[in-house]
């Protein structure tokens, strides 16, 4: 007759059996929505790569920048090059005159404003249409990093733009003046730590928008 241990252990078995199927099912992605997977579906389409680090991603945002500036310089020369040359004869012919109870000359900024808002609809649409289709700015490129999804593909271009919306705010921080520079970067020191110190090198943005900057080469 079996006796009251062989049921016990014959009970024991089949949860213990149970619970580690169901465990091992969790973690060892046979399942498709795991936290876990995430890291590893993108670090298997590196071939050998591994995330990139706070300097890289900075080296390669330094350079976009200054595709940034140039195509901004150009938009300032045609939307407000007629209005600075006109402020800057004017403000020559005042010091000339050195009357100090003519009212100074004052530039008019309308174009500026216009040149700059145009210039940042191109960063953001130079970033994610970038991104969203390579995976890489020109920065990037010139760096060996690329910007990848969970299955190592190219981010969307939605996900792009929740990824590098941090930049609105460093450039309506930018324009508070005296502290202005000292609050962007601060901002710009926060995301390096957070990078430097996660273990998949994501700041909160990119944590948002499930990307993962990964190394080329």
């Amino acid at each position: 007759m079996p006796s009251y241990g062989d049921y016990s252990q014959g009970a024991n078995d089949s949860y213990n059996s149970g619970y580690n199927s169901a465990y091992n099912e969790a973690h060892t992605g046979s399942y498709t929505g795991g936290y876990e997977q995430f890291p590893i579906a993108a670090e298997a389409s590196l071939h050998g790569g591994g995330y990139a680090g706070a300097g890289k991603r900075l080296g390669a945002l330094l350079i976009d920048q200054l595709v940034y500036l140039v195509v901004g310089a150009i938009l300032i020369m045609i939307l407000a090059g007629d209005d600075i040359s006109r402020w800057s004869d004017q403000l020559n012919a005042y010091i000339d005159a050195g009357d100090a109870n003519a009212p100074v000359p004052e530039l008019e900024t309308g174009g500026i404003m216009l040149a700059s808002i145009i210039g940042l609809v191109f960063w953001f649409a130079y970033r994610a249409g970038m991104e969203s289709t390579k995976g890489q700015t020109l920065g990037k490129m010139a760096l060996g990093i690329k910007v990848v999804n969970a299955d190592g593909q190219p981010i969307s271009f939605t996900n792009s733009l929740l990824r590098n919306s941090w930049y609105m705010v460093v450039t309506v921080l930018g324009n508070i003046p005296a502290i202005g520079f000292v609050l962007v970067l601060a901002i710009y020191i926060t995301l390096g730590v957070l990078i430097s110190r996660n273990q998949y090198k994501q700041h909160s943005f990119d944590t948002w928008s499930k990307a993962y900057v990964v190394t080329t080469r």
